[in-house]
């Protein structure tokens, strides 16, 4: 469908006089988690989620994110691609990441190869309690 609303295909089976049944029978087009467009406005800048991170490393002494983090899932989201990012600029590929944003991130004790972690959770509680006996 996307791609036949785009333009680029003509062959997949669905042609506007289907597209127009399927919506008079009340089919619903857009399915999923998002609710409309994405509103870039309210979205943060990596300077501003670089920011996020040195709060995190001020609270809990590290700036490891867990992969699941309730208190903010899109600075965990962030980190992440951060990590994605970089290793696509070390293999040479195209990337947002610059070598300006590498060193900022190194200078925090960034953790970009985070896999000697992974199968444990991290209690962060903890990790606070620890953080403030220092």
């Amino acid at each position: 469908y996307t791609q036949f609303m785009e333009g680029k295909s003509k062959c997949n089976g669905i042609n506007d006089a289907r597209i127009k049944i399927l919506t008079d029978m009340g089919f619903h087009w857009n399915v999923g988690k998002r609710k409309g467009p994405v509103d870039r406005s309210r979205m943060k800048t990596w300077s501003e989620r670089f920011q996020d991170l040195l709060e995190f490393r001020r609270i809990y002494g590290h700036a490891r994110v867990p992969h699941v983090y309730k208190g903010d899932q899109m600075l965990a989201n962030w980190v992440l691609t951060q990590r994605r990012q970089y290793k696509m600029m070390k293999d040479g590929k195209r990337t947002n990441m610059t070598p300006e944003k590498a060193l900022k991130l190194f200078d925090v004790d960034f953790v970009f190869n985070n896999t000697c972690g992974r199968g444990k959770t991290m209690d962060l509680d903890k990790t606070v309690e620890t953080a403030a006996n220092k």
